[in-house]
């Protein structure tokens, strides 16, 4: 943290011309309670559970106070507030089993005992084991006495944060002085009430850090990168060997101030203490090829972020004057926020130049899931007294819906970098740019269906439609358009089917061409009858290519059927139809060829009168026979045919024949019983005798 500076001459113009900062939109958040801190500025806050009590370890500029925080509608202090002789707007708290350890910058006042003068300072440890019933009353002061390293022994001062590594019992210290490495020093906590000495990183500051199995993630706020550092130690022989670098990454803003790691410890999310920054998460799989994956800040102008915790699926981050926010990091490519509560609201005297306000820290681990936030300060007047602010704050952690894809070149298909993606929706944190890939990465925690506007220097913009749900990827590829490109079209083919039997069907193509330097997008095809079908109802035909076409011609009755074929889609120019025709041949008649039961040797036809049918067998002695098709009958076999039935097939190419063996004999007809007989008929036409 870096301390703020008051101007008094422009806050009074500031009251004069009544320039107000507003709070922002609060978000998934609610406020349950507050404690003020007269005359006192707040730090860091850490929570502790006991008893069935939740407690919050606020650190204030005084000391330590204790707040039963259990009823979050009727918070209140706890004991007496821990004081240390330091007055220090520096402290951060962890715990570890019942104990509390807390660092502090500040100086300890003139007067004090030697060796150690006004720089003292060393480790607070307070016992929390009399909770509830007995408040703790005292602060003991740890300055490394008995560290094996003669620079560490008892020369520990001022210490700017910490860490505890609960798996391994370790404590990490980090940017301290008077031991002559402002890096990390590692702590045993085999005896929580007396740390042991174990080993130092001094190769850069520490400002802060993470450690997950003797492996540091620490912030290097004056390299402006991420350290990933491996302590060890030797399991033959118990003793530590020197940290070893394993990799290193500069953040966005190269100013590292927290690290945190995910819950499957494959990712790290690092915050930058400078105006416009960011919250980051990288890919620390391989500590030798740590990769950033995705950053998101907010919107305010010169928002500062201060620390983050992951908690499952969600960061949860102090942002000094934009308060807190809770940012969904289940795909730390696609970092969105969901929720967000401002706790600071700009005072009649804002300090000018300065944005080192607000939420200072967040704490998100209390087994109710509240939350507790520290903000630094009220200033309600113009003496600019300050008023320390806990905040008691109960969030619903909402799964972010994603949406996700890619924007290229409608022509050339190439990537188009920099490209928005906006949703069109209320939250301003729902745009994103595409990247060198053409890919892009956004989100809101609001569900439902929007329109998304996708726009790039030198194409014309595109309005896409898309359905968002909470915890699940909704995917567009959108491709955009050339200022100045164009489609066209043109159609080409013969479509004059002629006369096709009813109940027969004829295929012809036509060919539809994209001539412009433009995707031609066919949206769908329109024919002028049902009994014209295509095979193809549209898609995308890119510059100068062309689809081919396969219409299928069925008649359902003897008619003329003539129009045009139009292809609708956004071709800035050509013609858009083709003529079709076609005409149903005048055979609609079905009929039966039955054997005769009486002598076994003649087929008896009897007419059905149905419209249209198939050649199929029903058994071995019938077969359904229609105009335009071919039958074959046994060898000695006859047919009975009406004269109705041979006037009324005049026009149509049926055939009745026997096979080869049937003999040759003259094709004749003869009448009987009012009918025409038909003896070894051989591939003669039907009423052309």
């Amino acid at each position: 943290m870096q301390k703020r500076y008051t101007v008094l001459v422009f806050m009074l113009l500031l009251l004069l011309t009544g320039s107000f900062n507003l709070f922002s939109q609060n978000q998934n958040i609610v406020l349950r309670d507050t404690i003020r801190f007269p005359g006192q500025e707040l730090s860091n806050v850490w929570g502790f559970k006991k008893g069935g009590k939740e407690y919050a370890l606020v650190g204030a500029s005084k000391g330590l106070v204790i707040v039963d925080v259990t009823d979050p509608a009727n918070c209140f202090r706890v004991g007496v507030q821990l004081k240390d002789s330091i007055n220090s707007s520096w402290r951060e708290v962890r715990t570890f089993g019942n104990y509390a350890y807390i660092t502090s910058e500040g100086l300890t006042p003139p007067g004090n005992p030697p060796p150690f003068g006004s720089q003292t300072g060393g480790l607070g440890i307070v016992d929390l084991s009399g909770l509830p019933g007995t408040p703790p009353t005292t602060v003991t002061k740890y300055h490394a006495a008995g560290a094996s390293d003669p620079g560490i022994d008892n020369k520990l001062q001022r210490v700017h944060s910490l860490h505890v590594d609960s798996v391994r019992s370790m404590l990490y210290l980090y940017g301290a002085t008077g031991v002559g490495c402002d890096g990390a020093l590692r702590f045993s906590l085999s005896n929580p009430a007396a740390p042991v000495y174990k080993d130092k990183y001094c190769s850069n500051y520490v400002h802060d850090g993470y450690v997950h199995k003797d492996t540091l993630y620490a912030a290097l706020i004056i390299a402006g990168k991420m350290a990933i550092v491996k302590f060890q130690t030797n399991p033959n022989d118990g003793v530590d060997t020197l940290p070893t670098l394993l990799g290193n990454i500069t953040t966005p803003n190269a100013y590292t101030h927290n690290t945190w790691l995910s819950v499957n410890h494959q990712y790290a999310f690092t915050t930058d203490e400078k105006p416009n920054s960011f919250l980051a998460a990288y890919d620390v799989s391989d500590p030798t090829d740590i990769m950033l994956m995705d950053k998101i800040r907010t919107t305010t102008a010169n928002s500062i972020v201060h620390n983050t915790y992951v908690k499952g699926n969600f960061a949860i981050t102090s942002w000094y004057e934009d308060g807190m926010t809770i940012t969904d990091v289940s795909r730390p490519g696609n970092l969105i926020q969901t929720g967000r509560f401002d706790t600071y609201q700009t005072p009649p005297f804002p300090v000018p130049g300065d944005h080192f306000e607000g939420a200072w820290g967040v704490y998100p681990y209390l087994p109710s899931g509240n939350l507790l936030v520290t903000n630094i300060s009220e200033n309600k007047d113009l003496s600019n007294a300050d008023t320390g602010v806990l905040y008691i704050l109960t969030p619903t952690y909402v799964p972010a819906c994603f949406l996700e894809g890619s924007v290229k070149d409608s022509v050339t298909n190439a990537n188009i970098i920099g490209a928005s993606v906006a949703i069109q929706y209320s939250d301003p944190l729902n745009s994103t740019t595409t990247g060198l890939t053409g890919n892009y990465a956004t989100g809101q925690p609001t569900a439902g269906t929007f329109n998304v506007v996708y726009s790039a220097s030198g194409y014309v913009s595109q309005t896409v439609s898309v359905v968002l749900t909470n915890g699940a990827v909704t995917t567009r590829n959108v491709k955009l358009l050339q200022v100045g490109a164009s489609s066209s079209i043109a159609l080409s083919g013969n479509l004059a089917f002629g006369t096709v039997p009813v109940g027969s069907t004829l295929q012809r193509t036509f060919t539809i061409s994209n001539p412009g330097n433009a995707p031609l997008v066919v949206s769908s095809i329109s024919y002028p009858f049902p009994v014209f079908t295509g095979n193809w109802s549209g898609g995308i035909i890119p510059p100068s290519g062309s689809k081919i076409v396969t219409v299928t011609f069925a008649p359902l009755a003897q008619t003329v059927y003539s129009g045009h074929v139009t292809v609708n889609s956004n071709a800035g120019s050509g013609i858009n139809t083709i003529a079709i025709s076609g005409l149903g041949d005048p055979c609609p008649l079905n009929f039966t060829l039955t054997l005769n039961p009486a002598d076994m040797e003649t087929v008896s036809a009897s007419n059905t009168l149905a419209t249209m049918g198939n050649i199929t067998v029903a058994a071995s002695t019938t077969v359904v026979f229609r105009a335009g098709t071919s039958i074959t009958l046994a060898p000695g076999f006859s047919a009975e045919l009406g004269s109705d039935f041979i006037a009324y097939m005049q026009d149509c190419n049926s055939t009745l024949s026997a096979p080869a063996n049937g003999g040759t004999g003259e094709n004749e007809q003869r009448p009987r019983d009012g009918k025409f007989r038909v003896f070894e008929w051989v591939g003669s036409l039907f009423g052309r005798k």
